[in-house]
């Protein structure tokens, strides 16, 4: 890691050629044809993929309250980036998450690194984006259990629900997805800085699985003694069992769960 102010392109535009700077990221051309630093006044975060090979960056604002600047940015899609298939430090946490069957998964960058330093290298971050499904299927492919780390307000529960929709379309019998749930105004990184990793690992050891997740949604607000409630959690139900592709047994175990909760069979 480092910073950047501003010049670097500049510099490297002396040595290299500046379509080059340009596809892999560094640097943007101006309608008046000059070059400027893609990442200005940032911390910069190299990202590396599975091998090992450096791929993009992702900077850090260093500007306290940005005004049109973005807090987080990431290089763009090249050739060798594309953010949607890449974990953050899966590169040095496949060791441990191979070791341990065990793959935990947060929110940001910082609380990846602060996992680390403090002796947790199970922990990896997608690129600042929503859950994908090749994503997914990489996290599953490492482990046989996946934990994923929420904030615990409204925008980290509706964070989770769309996870959960990836990770259903992913999930094998046999594969186990567990959702942990912060704190509100919490973080990996605030945790484990200010109490340990034994804090951590306590915070850990309260994640619940997949399926008590969405059974607490499906039935979230409804008396289920009334049929119009029951109805609409079984719609809500059958939205989710849909996306379960290649887990048939659990599709059945997660189908009775929703019919015990709901108090009514689902169509087939």
């Amino acid at each position: 890691m480092g910073t950047v102010a501003t010049g670097v392109v500049e510099l490297l535009a002396k040595r290299h050629d500046p379509e080059t700077l340009i596809e892999c990221g560094l640097a943007i051309r101006a309608e008046d044809g000059r070059l400027f630093d893609r990442f200005r006044n940032r911390i910069m975060i190299p990202i590396y993929n599975e091998s090992g090979a450096l791929i993009g960056f992702a900077g850090r604002s260093m500007i306290e309250k940005p005004d049109r600047t973005p807090k987080y940015l990431n290089s763009p899609e090249t050739e060798l980036f594309h953010k949607g298939n890449e974990l953050y430090a899966i590169n040095v946490a496949k060791a441990a998450i191979r070791s341990d069957r065990h793959a935990i998964v947060v929110e940001g960058y910082f609380d990846v690194l602060t996992a680390h330093q403090a002796g947790d290298c199970r922990v990896v971050a997608p690129m600042g984006t929503a859950l994908t499904n090749t994503q997914a299927r990489r996290l599953f492919s490492h482990a046989d259990t996946v934990t994923f780390a929420f904030d615990g307000d409204k925008p980290g529960r509706s964070a989770a629900l769309r996870a959960s929709a990836v990770v259903l379309e992913e999930i094998r019998d046999g594969k186990t997805a567990q959702f942990l749930f912060l704190p509100e105004g919490s973080d990996p990184d605030q945790l484990i800085a200010s109490h340990g990793l034994d804090a951590w690992n306590d915070a850990l050891a309260t994640a619940y699985p997949l399926s008590r997740f969405l059974t607490d949604y499906v039935k979230h607000g409804l008396d289920m003694d009334v049929p119009e409630s029951q109805v609409r959690a079984a719609e809500k139900a059958r939205k989710i069992l849909t996306r379960v592709r290649e887990a048939t047994l659990y599709k059945q175990a997660l189908t009775a769960q929703f019919e015990r909760t709901i108090g009514m069979a689902l169509p087939a």
